[in-house]
């Protein structure tokens, strides 16, 4: 029901909590509860509206008398385990709950109830190299457990009991368990419960720029926060149709190096032996020198090329184009088939890509990864759809002489060690 209202009535039709837009329904906050008759000015029922389907004849009431009650007393039990002079202090533009306070119009200095048994002294948590844990702001929503569950996939947050009884999402540091430290867990979290190092969700810009991670080739979009012309810090936007509001640790927090002193900003010739800062037109008239001297001799064929599997195909043709045509040599190759590089070279052809900048696996296929291809090391956002197909009852299939991480997840797991990878590959293709 919420998305058909929020279709037809708009984004916010009704405040919720536990919701989040990659996150299947869950129904733990209540927040979002409507009333639901099947006549007309008929007897109501109410129903919460994240999960609950809708139906032939139903009408639907959102905001009556009732409900606005039923939502006040909801967050006010919400209240009682959160410290409210934190939050009036708070980012109100990221923390959620302040924002559900607001909607539906709650006091918060007028809880009622007194005070009791609380999550409110428990520790903050610093030990993870990205993320920050003060389970005291908890409001026991699951958001970060379905995130890490749902969205990476690697079930490292959980909660169990209920009540005061119930403790707030738990794990060990990231050197003990599984989490990679894509930061799932805090991008869905409502409140300041789980937050990055780098304050993501709280940070205030100057502007917020569109742009697509180059770290591997699934094209994941990033909404980049720049202050003083620095980078500050990058988030995951829901529309993407490429990741859908979800990236790897790599998208998300590997950003120090965009400023690093160390970062060559200037090109360097060698003269004499030693590397000295050039203009861009010195660059330039050097490279095109050289590469007319080497045509004008018998060096061209000496001379190899080798581009990068993580470019556009657009300009790995240009880059053979001009090695063939221009500098007069068909030595040109790409580190794809590097040993200890991906080997997107099968897998592209296998994964039925939509394009470069954007794709998703069509529904119903099979999942195949070729030897020494390991997503969850150079293309993390596969290797998620990958778990997700696998969650889905999808067929993944691993071709690796190594039991890799991905393997886990795989129902068949052919070794191929009394024949070359490749004809394992071309066999699935061609049964398949």
């Amino acid at each position: 029901m919420l998305a058909f209202m929020r279709r037809h009535i708009g984004p916010n039709p009704v405040p919720t909590l536990c919701d989040a837009p990659n996150l299947e329904p869950f129904g733990s906050c209540r927040v979002c509860s409507v009333e639901v008759a099947l006549q007309e000015d008929g007897p109501t029922r109410v129903m919460a509206s994240c999960h609950s389907p809708v139906g032939k004849g139903m009408y639907i009431t959102t905001n009556s008398p009732r409900m606005e009650r039923l939502r006040k007393n909801i967050v006010e039990l919400v209240l009682t385990d959160y410290d409210t002079e934190r939050l009036k202090k708070e980012d109100h533009g990221a923390n959620e709950l302040y924002n559900v306070v607001q909607q539906i119009g709650f006091d918060i200095d007028s809880v009622r109830y007194p005070k009791g048994k609380t999550h409110q002294n428990t520790p903050m948590d610093t030990s993870h190299p990205y993320m920050v844990s003060d389970l005291s702001a908890c409001i026991s929503c699951y958001r970060c457990v379905r995130a890490c569950d749902e969205v990476q996939g690697e079930f490292v947050l959980t909660m169990a009991g209920r009540g005061f009884d119930a403790p707030s999402p738990r794990a060990p540091t990231s050197f003990k368990s599984d989490c990679v430290s894509c930061g799932a867990c805090a991008q869905a979290c409502p409140t300041s419960a789980i937050t990055d190092v780098f304050k993501s969700k709280e940070t205030k810009a100057d502007e917020v720029v569109r742009s697509v991670c180059t770290y591997c080739g699934v094209g994941c979009n990033l909404e980049v926060k720049v202050k003083d012309n620095k980078v500050v810090a990058i988030t995951a936007p829901y529309d993407a149709e490429s990741n859908q509001g979800h990236t790897c640790l790599k998208g998300r927090y590997a950003f120090h190096f965009y400023d690093h002193p160390e970062r060559l900003r200037t090109p360097l010739i060698r003269k004499n032996g030693e590397l000295v800062p050039a203009t861009w037109d010195e660059a330039y008239d050097y490279i095109v020198d050289r590469f007319a001297d080497i045509s004008e001799s018998t060096a061209p064929m000496r001379s190899p090329g080798v581009s990068s599997a993580r470019c556009p195909n657009e300009e790995n043709y240009l880059m053979q184009k001009f090695f063939r045509v221009q500098v007069g040599t068909n030595n040109i190759d790409s580190c794809a088939r590097v040993p200890t590089a991906h080997r997107p070279r099968h897998a592209e052809d296998l994964r039925h890509r939509r394009g470069h900048q954007q794709h998703r696996r069509p529904e119903g296929h099979a999942h195949h990864h070729g030897h020494r291809c390991q997503p969850d090391r150079c293309a993390p956002g596969d290797r998620r759809q990958d778990q997700a197909a696998d969650r889905e009852g999808k067929t993944l299939i691993v071709i690796d002489p190594r039991r890799t991480e991905l393997a886990r997840y795989a129902k068949y797991h052919p070794s191929c060690a009394r024949a070359p990878t490749w004809r394992c590959l071309t066999c699935s293709c061609t049964t398949s």
